[in-house]
């Protein structure tokens, strides 16, 4: 059995975040925050390529899941 399919069903952005909300298979839904704390006056922050990820994982039909995620910044 392969991965479940995965549908954004909502998303939002600021100045320095962004947040995507994922249904996956009607089972689950993910909220992922990337956070990127950069302000005009931090030099060094602003240098910097990188952002925070934060993922929840709420069970929307009521049962316990098995979730596994993947991160990669290369993809190489």
């Amino acid at each position: 059995m392969g991965p479940a399919t995965a549908n954004q069903i909502a998303y939002e952005y600021s100045s320095t975040k962004s947040v995507f909300t994922i249904d996956v298979a009607g089972k689950v839904v993910l909220n992922i925050t990337f956070l990127s704390p950069i302000t005009p006056d931090d030099m060094k922050r602003q240098s910097l390529v990188f952002s925070y990820m934060n993922v929840e994982v709420t069970s929307v039909d009521g049962a316990t899941h098995d979730v596994q995620l993947y991160s990669d910044i290369s993809a190489g």
